[in-house]
């Protein structure tokens, strides 16, 4: 069309020439890439096809424009481990963990263009030093059983009672955390007229948690010239959607197979990568980085220091017709202090292998302490409303007439 003497057309070649290419990829000069251009074009000249007069690869004229990265390969690997786990093997595929270890290969060593590493650190002295957690309550009498022993009842729940949820399976008891009140109470679900239990958890000791926001921003640093940079680069462009795989949100109706990949995925960080949790975004409040989970290992709380024999008794609630005069008080009878007899202490093994003090049943719990309850923070929400946002579309209908019998439609 170029050449052709009536057309106006006018064409022009995309990208750069490989000589300005060569400069700007290595970041050298306009002589030494020319230089490197010609050493290239003698070693990869091709004299049969330059006879019939096709260009060369590193001619002067020829150009070269940026190959667009994406996460399409891992993408695909995702699918097929996401089918594996829904369809066929949970745990045992070799699909499964192939895919997870190509995904998370040195992820505690990835950071962000800014320069943060998207493994942070909670615990004290760090930005992430508590959480807090809520649970919803449909009568009264359960709101004052929750705050006689907050410790217990806002804490994760013994494994018999642990429902599956995004980050476990039913059995496996997980800390649900938030970093605010707000976020805590949203993530419940609290309907019309059920209050809301909520308290703050101090972080005792270091941890280690994987933050599925921060895995948008991944940067990659290496030269193009290295035959293994194009695959770093397409595993940091499936990482930054990986947090919103994790993350979407889950139907109801939907959360038995929807849950799937997530538990496991969060299973294998837990053990194979050997992180204590993870950051991600709360559903409910669209909120970045707002809500974080305890793997089990790391989700001890604390009990109250009540010594044996403690007594304790809650009262509260409305006082009144007015929801503004409900109040809540806990009340902790301790018995007199008594120096404890010499006799009978220790520790021995049960026939079950579950470690016990002597004179109790009790099993002693391996894990190490993560969690402190703070017994001031606790508060009773009553759920008075419930707001929603989101956006409206117009449903477009229409209309069209079938065509009689015999009749040809008129497209």
């Amino acid at each position: 069309m170029a050449n052709d003497p009536e057309s106006s057309y006018e064409w022009e070649r995309s990208g750069q020439q490989s000589a300005d290419a060569i400069a700007e990829a290595a970041g050298v000069s306009e002589e030494i890439a020319e230089d490197v251009r010609e050493v290239l074009s003698d070693r990869h000249f091709d004299r049969s096809s330059a006879e019939v007069g096709d260009e060369q690869a590193f001619d002067a004229d020829t150009h070269y424009a940026k190959k667009e990265i994406t996460g399409a390969p891992y993408q695909e690997d995702w699918n097929q481990f996401e089918r594996t786990v829904r369809e066929e093997s949970r745990y045992f595929a070799p699909v499964v963990r192939s895919t997870l270890d190509r995904i998370f290969d040195g992820v505690a060593g990835h950071k962000t263009i800014s320069g943060h590493t998207v493994v942070a650190d909670a615990g004290p002295s760090t930005k992430i030093d508590h959480l807090f957690r809520a649970r919803v309550f449909q009568s009264e009498r359960a709101v004052l059983e929750a705050i006689e022993r907050p410790d217990l009842r806002l804490g994760p729940p013994p494994p018999n009672r642990a429902t599956a949820g995004r980050m476990n399976p039913a059995g496996i008891s997980v800390f649900y955390g938030a970093r605010s009140t707000k976020v805590a109470t949203a993530e419940v679900r609290p309907p019309v007229g059920s209050r809301v239990v909520s308290g703050k958890f101090e972080i005792t000791r270091s941890l280690k948690l994987l933050n599925l926001d921060a895995l948008v921003d991944v940067y990659v640093k290496g030269s193009i010239f290295d035959p293994n940079h194009a695959g770093r680069m397409e595993r940091a462009a499936f990482l930054g959607t990986l947090g919103f795989l994790l993350c979407r949100a889950v139907m109801p109706e939907e959360e038995t197979s929807g849950y799937l990949v997530t538990q496991v995925v969060a299973d294998y960080l837990a053990n194979v990568v050997k992180l204590d949790g993870v950051i991600f975004r709360s559903v409910q409040t669209g909120t970045k980085s707002a809500n974080v989970v305890l793997f089990h290992h790391a989700s001890r709380v604390e009990k109250l220091d009540l010594p044996e024999g403690s007594k304790i008794s809650a009262v509260g609630g409305m006082m009144g017709p007015d929801e503004d005069d409900a109040d809540y008080y806990v009340g902790e009878e301790v018995p007199e202090i008594v120096p404890p007899k010499r006799e009978g202490h220790g520790v021995k093994i049960s026939g079950m292998g579950v470690f016990e003090f002597w004179g109790s049943s009790e099993p002693v719990d391996p894990r190490p302490v993560t969690l402190r309850l703070e017994t001031k923070s606790v508060q009773v929400t009553h759920i008075a409303k419930v707001e929603y946002s989101g956006r409206s579309f117009e449903v477009h209908r229409y209309r069209t007439t079938k065509p009689a019998a015999g009749e040809k439609p008129p497209f």
